[in-house]
C-alpha cells in the first residue's frame, strides 16, 4: 500500500518542477537572443551592401546606426521579459 506523501516531500517535489520549468526557459531566451543576435548581423550585411552601392561613407555611420538600435532593442526586450516573466510566474 502506498504511503501518503508528506507536505515537505510534496513541496520539495514542486519546487524542483518549478527549477526545471526556469532552466528550459533559460536556455530557450539564450537560444532566441543568439538567433536574434545572428539576424541582426544578417540585416546589418544586407542593409550595408544596399548602402555602400550609393555612398561608402555613410554605409559604416548607417550601419552602427542601425546595429545600436537592434542591440539596445535587444537588450530592452529581455530586461522587460525577465522582469515581467518572473512576475508572471509567480502567480
Amino acid at each position: 500500500m502506498a504511503r501518503k506523501k508528506n507536505y515537505a516531500e510534496t513541496a520539495a517535489e514542486k519546487q524542483l518542477e518549478r527549477n526545471k520549468k526556469a532552466r528550459i526557459d533559460h536556455e530557450r531566451s539564450k537560444h532566441d537572443t543568439a538567433a536574434f543576435i545572428f539576424v541582426g548581423i544578417i540585416i546589418l550585411i544586407i542593409t550595408g551592401l544596399i548602402i555602400q552601392a550609393i555612398d561608402p561613407p555613410k554605409w559604416i555611420t548607417i550601419s552602427l546606426i542601425i546595429g545600436a538600435v537592434l542591440v539596445t532593442w535587444a537588450h530592452i526586450r529581455k530586461k522587460s521579459e525577465d522582469r515581467f516573466g518572473i512576475r508572471n510566474k509567480k502567480k
